[in-house]
């Protein structure tokens, strides 16, 4: 019954200040309360086991409105255009952000510089993101992956991006007169010059 580009995804709780493990949301229920003794049925609660994360939905990925836009003008000889693109609305999930975070090839891969200094350690215990593993294997033997993921790589879709800017001059006609040539105009263009998004690096226009 929800939209068809519905995001459903584990809730990250942040970490585990004694194991430097991602923590993840659990959903207290009749059934698993029991694991949970402290906790009431409905609440949250944060696990490192990736098994109780309760999987919510996150929204849709389907953006409310997109399109773009240009203006231009002219004063004496010289012209300006620039042509924007722009998106309002639904999510983004950042398979690329993810795989960074979680998988990181034995440390070989590229890492998000704010990760730098922001991973846990024995020493910086209060750090946003889980610690670094050297290779993919989780603690529990499991494969760090796709099933690791949570809303932590989860965006919002909206964006303004400036597709194109030119600057144009027509040299004079006088000059074009004398030589026999109807005109010339010489120009500089460049193209994805600028980019907002909720996030440093995420592009929604990516699949």
């Amino acid at each position: 019954g929800g939209d068809y580009y519905n995001l459903i995804a584990a809730k990250y709780m942040g970490v585990d200040k004694t194991t430097g493990l991602p923590l993840f949301g659990a959903l207290v229920t009749e059934s698993n309360q029991s694991k949970f003794p402290n906790a009431k049925v409905g609440e949250v609660v944060a696990t490192t086991d990736y098994s109780e994360a309760y999987m919510f939905d996150m929204g849709d990925a389907t953006p409310d409105l997109m399109g773009g836009f240009n203006t231009s003008f002219r004063w004496k000889d010289l012209d300006f255009a620039a042509t924007f693109a722009f998106q309002c609305g639904g999510k983004f999930f950042s398979n690329e952000y993810a795989l960074n975070l979680y998988n990181n090839q034995k440390l070989a891969g590229a890492l998000s510089a704010e990760m730098k200094g922001n991973t846990w350690t024995p020493d910086n215990t209060g750090a946003k993101f889980p610690m670094q593993m050297y290779g993919t294997t989780y603690t529990n033997g499991a494969e760090i992956g796709s099933w690791m993921y949570t809303d932590m790589s989860l965006f919002s879709a909206s964006y303004l991006n400036v597709k194109n800017l030119t600057l144009g001059y027509n040299l004079p006609q006088k000059w074009m007169d004398k030589i026999g040539i109807g005109g010339i105009r010489v120009y500089a263009s460049a193209d994805n010059v600028w980019m907002w998004t909720q996030h440093a690096g995420i592009d929604p226009r990516m699949s």
